[in-house]
């Protein structure tokens, strides 16, 4: 859930839909190290690493770790708002 709310709260922009990478092997199916899966996960670390240099910068402990559970609990109760962004599909036990 994580990229795809980073991109729904316009955090984090992929370059995977701007068209510059070629197609995946299949719609949403992203294998494990797949140059568009390594994209993803790397700049949702990166979004969420930013979320939290800004929160601190408040004066807030917070750690990334938080910021993922409460994106996580807020995608889950709003999937309908991200309905038009998809979601991409790994295999993988990195997540």
């Amino acid at each position: 859930y994580s990229p795809r709310l980073l991109e729904y709260l316009k955090t984090s922009e992929v370059a995977v839909r701007q068209g510059t990478s070629a197609s995946p092997p299949e719609p949403g199916l992203l294998p494990t190290g797949h140059k568009w899966e390594v994209e993803i996960r790397g700049n949702s670390i990166w979004a969420v690493e930013r979320i939290c240099q800004h929160i601190r910068a408040s004066g807030v402990h917070v750690n990334a770790i938080l910021i993922d559970f409460y994106m996580w609990d807020y995608a889950k109760a709003h999937p309908e708002a991200m309905a038009s962004i998809p979601i991409h599909l790994t295999r993988s036990i990195f997540y």
